[in-house]
């Protein structure tokens, strides 16, 4: 009997790119992009295609609505004609908002560019678009909205946490307050004028009978009946100095001028190393470089880096 043997058309291998992004780092480690970048390769290798380039935005939030660079540099890439089109790990990755004018980065403008240049598309979590049917398009514009809706959602729960700190006077989070420690509550740099103790202090929240904070008691260690003082020359004493100025009437400007004059600096920060470890904290000598917006602040203004 003779065996029918049946044609097979071999694809040609697609290139494709992946973009892998993670809103939120603060360690610096990239653990998250590298997993995503991992799980985009596997399903190139069972398809036979190819990854002709990696574009990674780590600690960049896609609702924000602030520009992700390798974002902005894939898409001149598939432009170009590079690539065929693009792996990510789920939709999200590549936009959270249905509509985002300022920055064009959205699932209708990435829509636009998946139909004009017939890109494939293809996600871990959700499979592969097909914007080529109403139904499919109708499933890609749900996931946008929902995307959408969970980010609106996950702000508001920020907003309403971060108002009830303000409320109950708890550390907020961030770096270390100017003449504070890292909690945001408990003064830096006191002293008993007394014992001359300078440690091992007691600080007590006083609240309201709401849970708002009231007042905040601190007691020498040693047991001695006079209040502590803020250190001379130390942040806590120059902010205590700054706010009784101002409270008397003086002008912001002219208060936060004598800090510069007494060299009085913000709080330094740890720098991020390539292996995702911090530094202590770096005071650099000599000054310091401000920027806001990718601009060099004006020489003697003050202000946090």
């Amino acid at each position: 009997m003779a065996i029918r043997q049946r044609n097979t058309i071999k694809r040609k291998p697609r290139r494709l790119v992946i973009y892998a992004r993670i809103s939120d780092d603060r360690e610096g480690r990239q653990n998250g992009v590298k997993r995503q970048e991992q799980q985009c390769r596997r399903i190139a290798e069972q398809d036979g295609d190819e990854v002709v380039r990696v574009f990674v935005d780590d600690d960049r939030s896609a609702y924000s609505g602030k520009i992700r660079p390798d974002y902005v540099n894939m898409i001149k890439y598939l432009e170009a004609g590079h690539a065929d089109g693009v792996l990510a790990l789920a939709p999200t990755r590549l936009y959270r908002k249905l509509y985002e004018p300022k920055t064009r980065q959205d699932y209708l403008h990435f829509h636009d560019l998946v139909n004009r240049l017939d890109l494939h598309v293809q996600t871990v979590k959700a499979g592969r678009f097909d914007l080529s049917t109403a139904d499919g398009r109708k499933s890609a514009r749900d996931a946008a909205s929902q995307a959408q809706y969970e980010s609106e959602l996950i702000g508001e729960r920020v907003s309403d946490a971060k108002q009830d700190n303000v409320r109950e006077g708890t550390y907020r989070g961030g770096g270390r307050p100017f003449g504070y420690e890292s909690d945001g509550i408990t003064p830096r740099s006191l002293r008993c004028p007394a014992c001359r103790a300078t440690e091992d202090f007691t600080v007590t929240v006083v609240r309201d009978e709401d849970g708002a904070v009231q007042a905040v008691d601190v007691a020498c260690p040693s047991g001695c009946t006079v209040r502590p003082v803020n250190v001379p020359g130390s942040e806590a004493r120059h902010l205590e100095v700054t706010l009784r100025g101002i409270a008397e009437g003086k002008s912001v400007r002219s208060e936060l001028r004598k800090f510069h004059t007494a060299g009085m600096k913000s709080p330094a920060r740890r720098k991020r190393l390539p292996d995702g470890t911090r530094t202590e904290p770096i005071q650099r000598e000599g000054g310091r470089q401000f920027r806001r917006a990718g601009r060099d602040r004006p020489p003697g203004q003050v202000g946090r880096t």
